[in-house]
């Protein structure tokens, strides 16, 4: 939810919500929320590291690859994006 808000406030609370509830998510919905976290932190690097883990963890997952993918093209590493699945 907090991805979808339509303010940066929405966005903070549902973050914090999930954040709330973190301890009884996934270990892909943990790393989805510590995404959002650094996000909002304004660390790139800690988002890239994060999904570089969903990666990992999940490298059946397409959204995974997404996340990854976003993250990487923001960062302006697209030749890192290029990879085949």
């Amino acid at each position: 939810m907090a991805n979808t808000g339509n303010s940066l406030d929405e966005f903070k609370t549902n973050l914090a919500r999930a954040e709330s509830f973190a301890a009884q998510a996934s270990d892909a919905e943990q790393l989805e929320i510590q995404i959002a976290r650094k996000g909002l932190e304004n660390d790139a690097n800690g988002q890239l590291a994060a999904a570089q883990q969903l990666v990992a963890k999940y490298p059946q997952s397409p959204r995974a690859y997404l996340t990854l993918g976003n993250l990487e093209t923001g960062l302006n590493k697209n030749a890192d994006g290029a990879r085949v699945v």
